[in-house]
């Protein structure tokens, strides 16, 4: 399954999507950083920055480049708030 888009704007240089599976954005930005990944975890933009988001700012230049897919892999099959089939 794909992500979930916010809202889709042609316009922008940004998309606003939270992934299957991720309950914690934050930690998913973190999983991310020893390969050179950044995001942008929707709690970092929130009034209470110490909740919990899914959601996450991505660059959509960043997104479409095949190094993000392939990044993206290892920590989405490692971090516990993913959730696995069947589960």
């Amino acid at each position: 399954a794909g992500a979930n888009i916010f809202r889709k704007n042609a316009q922008s240089l940004y998309l606003w999507a939270s992934l299957p599976g991720v309950d914690d954005s934050m930690a998913l930005a973190t999983a991310l950083l020893p390969q050179n990944i950044r995001l942008a975890p929707g709690r970092i933009f929130s009034v209470d920055t110490s909740a919990t988001s899914a959601w996450s700012r991505y660059n959509v230049g960043a997104v479409i480049d095949p190094r993000f897919g392939n990044a993206l892999r290892s920590p989405l099959e490692q971090l516990p708030s993913v959730k696995k089939p069947g589960s």
